[in-house]
């Protein structure tokens, strides 16, 4: 089986890139290729103190066959979508804590999953305050 040509195209936070052509046997191949050399490719600012973080391995038609984000930058778009459906919880999650008291109080024996939920709320109230820049 004879090596194909690929082209990777890495970027980062920065609104630079870079861009290696390599001869790989597969797409995974080509990308491992592309994120070990990428440093020696020509890129403003991003092999410095910017990380490449993002890379989309292209076949000889231009076709994206692959494409690979770094953990950080998956948390990081993760992050936003978290933040939204924490928001949209929180009222549910209040109630539901709130019902827990009220059984805790009148039927007793529930203390742990009262105190859960409490931990919960505290740590989700905490995240959304850090996130919007309300942190006390």
């Amino acid at each position: 089986m004879s090596k194909q040509p690929y082209d990777i195209l890495a970027w980062c936070d920065r609104t630079y890139y870079a861009q290696i052509s390599v001869e790989a046997d597969s797409p995974e191949e080509a990308l491992r290729q592309g994120r070990d050399r990428v440093h020696d490719a020509d890129g403003v600012e991003c092999d410095n103190d910017w990380g490449w973080d993002r890379f989309r391995v292209e076949d000889a038609s231009g076709n994206t066959v692959l494409e690979h984000q770094e953990e950080h930058i998956r948390l990081r778009i993760a992050a936003g979508m978290m933040l939204a459906a924490l928001n949209l919880l929180m009222p549910y999650a209040e109630a539901e804590v709130e019902s827990l008291r009220k059984c805790n109080k009148r039927d007793g024996g529930i203390e742990a999953e009262v105190a859960k939920g409490e931990r919960a709320l505290a740590l989700a109230t905490a995240a959304i305050a850090e996130a919007t820049g309300r942190a006390a």
